[in-house]
């Protein structure tokens, strides 16, 4: 945050007012005592009576308010009905004061209707907040019931919302809750529900039960009719386990999924084993065997693995996505940045060596592959590549680097 002055840019983006606005409910409704308990009947009351900055605090204050109150569709749809007429209607304005930057973008001395804001925001997330609080209430109601009969209920219920779960989900963490001993029950529950086992899955990597690993890895060798879509969640999930079926589980992925589900693998068998084999070697299934298969891994380099031109040209492949991956695709690729760094492409670049002068035609192959399919990352791609070919040092790769 500064303080300096600086031109205020326009338009002012109402999202990003109403992001601040919402961060600025939950700072206020975690502060001081609990508000009173109230019906909803009275919620209603007071959004249709209160005005100004009276107004302001009370819908900062709602999701923590609501709490408390037995909500039903009826008072729901009440309420919502209060807040489209704030945000269409509420006069009261406030300024901004000072100076905030969010994701580079600068707001800062403006009037803001910041009722109409904060009611916009509560509309589209409230029906979502209600369901998930009702829903850890009945979970709460099934706390005194038999552990086998508890579970069975929670995998009916994700059963029947048809739609993934994720792991912060109320049904799934009800899952986490019932720990090691709800694991046997979750393993029989007889389904062939996606969302249910994709819940388990979360709930699995979450409990981390060593029963958990063999119910995974069943999802991952599932072909056909009943394979298991999420690949890519059951392969994080892997990354909780230990053990030598892990690891072969995770390179059997290595072999023959989609890139992003490969990289996932390349990451779970490092958090499994603690081993990194560099950006070019990582994600690299014969690496991976060739070290399982060493007797004494400490000395074990994958520079000394003997490949053939098929399985180098694998390597350059995968050196591509990654790169690729990392431009397109920021968030949660660090490592892969450093592909663009002189760092990372100084490590690379030594990798590249040990396989010897033939990956230089396939970089350049490569390379035009790529250009061609991602005309966005054309020049960066040449780039890139060039940049690569010269830190080889080799005649040869100086006369691509002139071809490209």
């Amino acid at each position: 945050m500064e303080t300096r002055q600086r031109p205020i840019l326009r338009p002012l983006s109402a999202s990003l007012i109403a992001g601040l606005i919402w961060a600025a409910a939950t700072a206020v409704a975690a502060q001081g005592e609990a508000p009173p308990r109230r019906s909803s009947e009275q919620v209603i009351a007071a959004l249709r009576e209160k005005r100004g900055k009276d107004l302001t605090h009370f819908l900062r204050g709602l999701p923590r308010l609501l709490e408390k109150v037995d909500l039903s569709d009826r008072h729901l749809e009440s309420l919502l009905a209060e807040l489209q007429r704030i945000q269409e209607t509420d006069p009261y304005q406030e300024k901004v004061s000072g100076w905030i930057e969010v994701k580079g973008v600068g707001i800062g001395g403006e009037k803001v209707f910041v009722n109409r804001e904060a009611a916009s925001l509560l509309r589209l997330t409230l029906p979502e907040w209600v369901d998930r609080h009702r829903l850890r209430l009945w979970l709460n109601s099934l706390r005194e019931l038999p552990l086998e009969e508890r579970t069975t209920k929670i995998l009916s219920r994700i059963e029947s919302l048809q739609k993934p779960l994720d792991v912060t989900h109320p049904l799934v963490r009800g899952l986490n809750e019932l720990g090691p001993a709800g694991v046997p029950f979750m393993l029989r529950y007889p389904s062939q529900d996606n969302n249910v086992r994709l819940s388990i899955v979360e709930a699995l990597s979450q409990i981390e039960d060593p029963r958990g690993a063999d119910y995974i890895i069943g999802l991952l060798q599932t072909k056909g009719e009943y394979a298991f879509p999420y690949r890519a969640t059951a392969v994080r999930a892997l990354a909780n386990f230990e053990g030598e079926k892990v690891i072969r589980a995770l390179i059997d992925v290595l072999k023959e999924d989609p890139f992003p589900v490969r990289q996932e693998a390349a990451r779970a068998l490092t958090a499994v084993t603690g081993k990194h084999f560099g950006l070019l070697f990582n994600g690299d299934a014969k690496t991976w065997i060739a070290w399982l298969e060493t007797p004494d891994k400490r000395i074990f380099k994958p520079t000394g693995i003997q490949r053939s031109l098929r399985e180098k040209e694998l390597v350059i492949e995968q050196l591509f996505d990654r790169y690729l991956e990392a431009r397109i695709q920021i968030q949660g690729n660090g490592e892969d940045l450093l592909l663009t760094q002189k760092e990372g492409m100084k490590r690379v670049s030594q990798d590249l060596r040990s396989l010897g002068k033939p990956v230089v035609s396939l970089m350049v192959y490569q390379c035009r592959i790529r250009m061609e399919q991602n005309p966005r990352q054309e020049k960066e791609l040449k780039v890139w590549t060039q940049k690569l070919l010269r830190s080889l040092r080799w005649p040869e790769a100086k006369q691509a680097t002139a071809s490209l």
